[in-house]
């Protein structure tokens, strides 16, 4: 039986992570993701994700979690 219910929209990411030595993981929805070691952008508009929102415009998302 699942002890968290996690709803989310308009995120594109669902990240799963972990601290090494945590008995806790992470469930976090993103818009985009950050940079690897081995991948380094430098320019904003060349990542992964990268979302641009224009003057007077909007994005909404929505997270909820409901502990059962």
């Amino acid at each position: 039986m699942p002890i968290a219910q996690i709803k989310y929209k308009g995120f594109d990411v669902l990240v799963v992570w972990k601290e090494y030595g945590s008995k806790f993981v992470c469930i976090e929805p993103w818009l985009n993701l950050p940079d690897t070691v081995n991948n380094v952008n430098d320019k904003i508009e060349a990542k992964f994700g990268f979302i641009e929102v224009r003057p007077r415009k909007s994005r909404k998302v929505k997270q909820s979690v409901k502990y059962l």
